[in-house]
């Protein structure tokens, strides 16, 4: 029961509580805004106003600093070398007095031999390389290499029947100075090697900044390979087209591919490949299939002018002069090209990956969504690339990661895509020579090996590389004659079963 002046009492009370919770969230507010301004103060410019993009891929277009570059494949000892004991030899002082470059074949079962080796037709021997002192040092940081770092390039010549085989040499892992490959021989006659040390040290990563001075020598000792018996000819050896179809799910499925001047290819028994010197003589069966371009398809082409010869090549578009890269057509990608029941869209990306690969993952975006659907898809880039003199090949390796990866689930998700390698060269002019040349190449082999399993399902290497020979090279450009372009397509012919 309420007493007089109570509710007075009351009221006073509940003033003095009011107050109380003021001054709490007046003191609270103050505690937040000072700090505010101590984080504003504390906080960069440039990250106070950060954001996450609406659209996320916007930052998968931009930023590459996560992308990490592909592994580089590793190299496996090939049979004919698995004897062979190059520690020995590269110290043993009684066979090489360790100063002078040399080049040898081994014996059949891998070991060393100073005396000159005889095998036969269709047998393998390993050949090898031993150099010398490196002329200067470099400082090598730890980074991934695409290529070894002594640049050598190798052929074995015959000049009974003027066939050659560019050899691709491997560098020991324990013996630095120490290169080996495997080669099988399908081709009769005495053979020598021809070797060129390029670059020494990976001084080939930065040819603006080191001189080009190869050294050439011949091989120590040749190699006989007898003819095999013909049973349709006592007189005659015949060397036949291979049985075994190639496989180019395998890398190097050309590997021991023979080019023989046309006067000493009387013995082939069916030339498909035939330039206006030389003929091919694939390691494997290799015929064009023409069904691949039968059935009704939609393809999208994206590349540099390399790859657009190929496309004139297999539209009959030929150039008459091959080696001039003006005889070019220009094709709209919106005005699609006929070919039997293909639809061909050709977008040319004319610039390098490295500087303007935002620019090509949005271009190939909006452009491939107002085309028709694609079926499949050919990628042929890089080559811009490698004839930037400033442009490091690990530069390359990651902005090409980043490029395939964005084609792969964020353009084409659910396409076939075959990817074209770089260009050969042997050499030297500017920024190319023959050792970026292979770790370009090395790259996109490396690329598409690193990619999950579901993705290899439907990601292929087009490995035009392989076919590298100097003597089919347009001058000391990145272009070949026409007869290669006619031999990639058909490599490429294979893709699309």
């Amino acid at each position: 029961m309420l007493r007089k002046g109570d509710d007075i009492m009351y009221i006073q009370q509940e003033s003095t509580c009011g107050k109380s919770r003021r001054n709490i969230l007046i003191i609270i507010i103050l505690l937040l805004c000072s700090g505010t301004y101590v984080q504003y103060v504390t906080t960069r410019r440039t990250d106070l106003f950060s954001f996450e993009p609406v659209i996320p891929s916007l930052r998968k277009i931009n930023d590459i600093s996560s992308i990490a570059p592909p592994t580089p494949l590793e190299n496996e000892m090939p049979l004919a070398c698995q004897r062979a004991d190059f520690r020995w030899l590269a110290s043993d002082r009684s066979y090489w007095d360790g100063w002078v470059s040399k080049s040898f074949f081994m014996r059949k079962d891998g070991r060393f031999t100073r005396k000159n080796v005889q095998i036969g037709q269709d047998e393998s021997v390993c050949v090898a390389v031993l150099l010398g002192p490196i002329p200067a040092v470099s400082s090598i940081k730890h980074m991934p290499h695409y290529a070894p770092s002594d640049t050598i390039i190798m052929t074995a010549k015959s000049e009974s029947t003027g066939a050659a085989i560019p050899i691709r040499l491997l560098q020991h892992d324990k013996q630095s100075n120490v290169y080996y490959a495997s080669v099988k021989f399908t081709h009769h006659g005495t053979w020598t090697l021809d070797t060129s040390v390029e670059y020494r040290s990976y001084f080939w990563e930065q040819p603006g900044i080191h001189h080009y001075r190869p050294n050439r020598f011949t091989s120590r000792n040749s190699l006989t390979v007898y003819k095999k018996p013909n049973e349709k000819s006592e007189t005659k050896a015949l060397v036949e087209q291979p049985s075994d179809v190639c496989d180019f799910t395998e890398a190097f499925a050309l590997k021991d591919s023979v080019w023989i001047r046309k006067e000493g290819a009387r013995e082939l028994d069916d030339v498909r490949f035939e330039g206006p010197h030389s003929v091919f003589s694939p390691s494997c069966r290799l015929d064009f299939d023409q069904s691949c371009f039968q059935s009704r398809l939609t393809l999208h082409i994206w590349g540099d002018h390399h790859l657009k010869r190929n496309l004139q090549h297999l539209v009959g578009d030929r150039p008459t002069d091959m080696c001039n890269q003006e005889q070019q057509p220009s094709y709209d990608i919106d005005a699609p090209i006929l070919h039997n029941m293909t639809e061909i869209h050709f977008g040319e990306i004319d610039t390098d990956i490295v500087e303007h690969h935002q620019r090509w993952k949005l271009d190939m975006q909006g452009i491939s969504r107002r085309l028709p659907e694609a079926d499949a898809v050919i990628l042929g880039v890089g080559n811009l690339d490698m004839m930037n003199m400033r442009q490091h090949p690990n530069d390359f390796a990651k902005a090409f990661m980043s490029f395939l990866d964005y084609t792969i689930h964020d353009v084409y998700p659910n396409q076939r895509i075959i990817v074209k390698t770089t260009q050969y060269f042997a050499g030297h002019t500017r920024a190319l020579n023959y050792g970026r040349s292979e770790a370009y190449a090395h790259i996109m082999r490396s690329a598409i090996a690193s990619l999950s399993e579901q993705d290899k399902q439907r990601v292929m290497l087009w490995d035009t590389h392989q076919l590298g020979y100097k003597e089919n090279a347009c001058g000391d450009s990145l272009l070949s004659h026409s007869h290669v372009v006619d031999i990639e397509n058909a490599i490429l012919s294979n893709l699309f079963i």
